[in-house]
């Protein structure tokens, strides 16, 4: 049986930590360790339009003009050959080639990468570009790497949330992931007479401006 000396005790020592507590939660950053990283509701909504006009931009001829967009990964290959089967094996990127106004044997690639934002944080940096290989007279394009992202979310305790009212209830609330990420593209500049056999519904060939 705890003694009135012993309660006091008790009574005392929880005291202390309510005490401490409120000091240490006013040090707590209320906006988010990533604030830095958080791009802006204006920049989201550029990102979005961007990643909804690549298409239309690379057939007039404007991918440079688009904001947001960046060449992530180029490929250059020597080739000799009258005809070029591209295999996509990743449908979800487009592809689009241009016709030189020569016939130089080369063909040349450039991938560009909208935006890719979760919860407001750029990751456009971390992505690797699509695979791609040529292989005799066949372009190889593979499938993205898949990437695992995880976020930590920081609730009040019952001792915080005495302070800063009930957080808890808040935490027990699910959480909707925001994001935007654009499919990324693949532009082609290809030999003037070369003809292309692809599987790729969605390929597009534009002559040389």
């Amino acid at each position: 049986m705890v003694n009135n000396k012993k309660l006091q005790w008790i009574l005392g020592i929880y005291l202390a930590i309510l005490l401490l507590s409120a000091a240490a939660v006013y040090m707590i950053p209320k906006e988010s360790f990533f604030a830095q990283d958080i791009l802006t509701s204006e920049k989201i909504a550029k990102a979005q339009l961007a990643a909804g006009n690549l298409y239309e931009a690379a057939i007039e001829g404007k991918l440079d003009q688009v904001e947001g967009v960046s060449v992530n990964g180029q490929w250059k290959f020597d080739y000799t050959g009258n005809k070029l089967k591209i295999i996509d094996r990743d449908q979800s990127i487009l592809v689009v080639a241009e016709r030189k106004e020569s016939d130089d044997s080369k063909i040349e690639i450039s991938s560009y990468m909208p935006l890719t934002i979760l919860e407001g944080i750029d990751f456009t940096g971390r992505l690797e570009p699509p695979k791609v290989t040529l292989s005799g007279n066949e372009l190889i394009i593979k499938p993205m790497d898949l990437y695992q992202v995880e976020f930590v979310k920081f609730n009040r305790d019952f001792t915080v949330a005495q302070f800063w009212g009930n957080g808890a209830e808040q935490g027990r609330q699910g959480h909707q992931i925001s994001h935007v990420a654009g499919n990324p593209m693949l532009y082609l500049r290809i030999p003037k007479g070369l003809q292309i056999d692809s599987d790729h519904p969605g390929i597009q060939i534009i002559p040389k401006r």
